[in-house]
């Protein structure tokens, strides 16, 4: 899941932040649907999202073939708070560790990226996503 799965809007016309029971909520339907039973769960922190995350990546491997997942944590840390959370970063660590993931896929089927942000919206110096992301095509 690669989305705001909370809110985190407070009663402020700007203000953000966490509430416990939208991450509670979040877990209940996980655990209710029994959704980690059926299939693969895999999330990535939204702008809205605080808690400690990166980058990672996940292999699906098959008899008929093997599939990569890279997901992308381009949150700023600290992160801005509402209206100013509306871009990505990445920084040294993550880029070289996207490197790592682009070259640990190589062979795959198919390479999945995924993250909050389109790449659009993400920033980092000297680095283009884009090109690392076509450069497995």
């Amino acid at each position: 899941m690669a989305s705001d799965i909370t809110d985190s809007k407070t009663e402020e016309p700007q203000g953000s932040g966490q509430i416990l029971e939208e991450w509670r909520q979040y877990y209940e339907i996980i655990s209710e649907l029994k959704l980690a039973n059926i299939t693969k769960i895999l999330d990535i922190r939204g702008n809205h999202g605080r808690v400690n995350s990166q980058s990672y990546m996940y292999i699906h491997q098959k008899p008929f073939g093997k599939y990569s997942f890279i997901g992308i944590d381009a949150c700023i840390n600290p992160g801005l708070k509402r209206p100013l959370n509306n871009f990505g970063v990445l920084n040294v660590q993550t880029i070289k560790l996207l490197h790592l993931f682009s070259q640990r896929s190589m062979g795959s089927n198919h390479t999945f990226w995924f993250g909050h942000y389109p790449t659009s919206t993400i920033v980092s110096q000297g680095f283009d996503l884009r090109s690392l992301i076509g450069s497995l095509l």
